[in-house]
């Protein structure tokens, strides 16, 4: 696989608990697939993710924020759900952090090994019917990841008033093109 292309793999261990691994860039391209992803997986009734970054070269905003409000969502439905991230290199660690968000800083890193062997993974796409319904998707995905991250940290504010405008702004016009 080259360092451009982006891959969502998954594999459930129990009827509790899966595994995600992310390779390649976890940005705004492949948020609305993880997303979707993690939430078909919490309505089988997975309730243990470990988030598995160690083939992940970096992770954009929108990522960040999809990850911000799953941890939350998976963190709060009850005690016994837990929401881990593995492996994730100096890069995306510092991107993370850089956002100021509780949720995400509370990861406890996974200790656990990998279940063993690439076999038991299965490859994730969420298909769209358009390449308009895929821009609309990518759009509100990266709207709501990054209302996410200003409701998570007042700062983010300023940061990203520029981006929900443009994003509010891209997404009434695609939908207005329909």
């Amino acid at each position: 696989m080259n360092s451009n292309q982006q891959q969502i793999l998954f594999a459930t261990l129990s009827d509790t608990e899966a595994w995600i691994r992310i390779i390649g860039q976890g940005n705004c391209r492949i948020s609305p697939s993880f997303k979707a992803l993690f939430l078909d997986l919490t309505d089988r009734g997975s309730n243990h993710f470990v988030l598995d970054l160690e083939d992940c070269q970096g992770v954009d905003s929108t990522f960040i924020g999809v990850m911000a409000k799953l941890a939350t969502q998976i963190k709060s439905s009850s005690k016994s759900s837990q929401f881990l991230i593995r492996e994730a290199n100096e890069r995306v660690t510092k991107s993370i952090s850089s956002l100021g968000i509780e949720a995400l800083n509370q990861f406890v890193t996974a200790q656990k090994t990998p279940p063993p062997g690439d076999a038991i993974f299965h490859a994730f796409d969420k298909k769209t019917d358009s390449s308009i319904d895929s821009k609309i998707d990518v759009c509100k995905t990266s709207l709501e990841a990054h209302t996410t991250l200003c409701d998570l940290n007042e700062d983010n504010k300023k940061k990203f008033q520029h981006v929900l405008d443009f994003l509010n702004d891209d997404l009434s016009s695609t939908k207005d093109s329909r």
